[in-house]
């Protein structure tokens, strides 16, 4: 019964971050569509370009020069990043406001993914034209996911450790 008390909570947010990894890896094509759509939008404000989707590829650009595909969906750093601070700030809390952190983690981690991808998105686009233009794109995710990682983890520590919050 200690066991369950002591690790049940992180149990459940290993079962929400397998149950997001599992989720992305059988979503409906509908589900991709509706998603990428809200990530070509925010591409259309600032490039002011239009898109299409075309089926089981992702939304293209009216000069087929990029993809917004279900690649950029983001999920995986959307998994990471819950998974990531839910586990390491879960022992502040105790009983049901555990949960609430759970909560708060999975919410946040959408809507800042959702951020963080779209600012991978903005600052590649620029170079889609170039040849090694996925290898720019990688290593500009690569530094905004770990930059974001970073910068919410050391603001974290910082505030959970002063306050001495419980």
């Amino acid at each position: 019964m200690i066991f369950i008390k002591k690790y049940g909570f992180y149990f459940i947010s290993l079962l929400i971050f397998i149950a997001m990894m599992y989720f992305s890896s059988i979503m409906n094509e509908k589900y991709v569509q509706f998603i990428l759509r809200k990530y070509a939008d925010v591409v259309e404000l600032f490039f002011n370009n239009s898109h299409e989707y075309v089926l089981g590829i992702g939304y293209v650009d009216y000069n087929n020069t990029y993809i917004i595909g279900r690649n950029c969906l983001g999920i995986n750093f959307i998994s990471l990043l819950f998974g990531f601070n839910s586990f390491a700030f879960l022992k502040y809390f105790k009983g049901f406001k555990k949960i609430l952190w759970i909560g708060i983690c999975f919410v946040s981690s959408i809507i800042i993914g959702f951020i963080a991808n779209c600012s991978r998105l903005i600052s590649s686009i620029p170079f889609a034209r170039y040849s090694k233009f996925n290898l720019i794109h990688a290593s500009i995710g690569i530094a905004i996911y770990l930059f974001i990682i970073i910068f919410i983890y050391g603001i974290l520590k910082i505030r959970f450790e002063r306050k001495g919050y419980v």
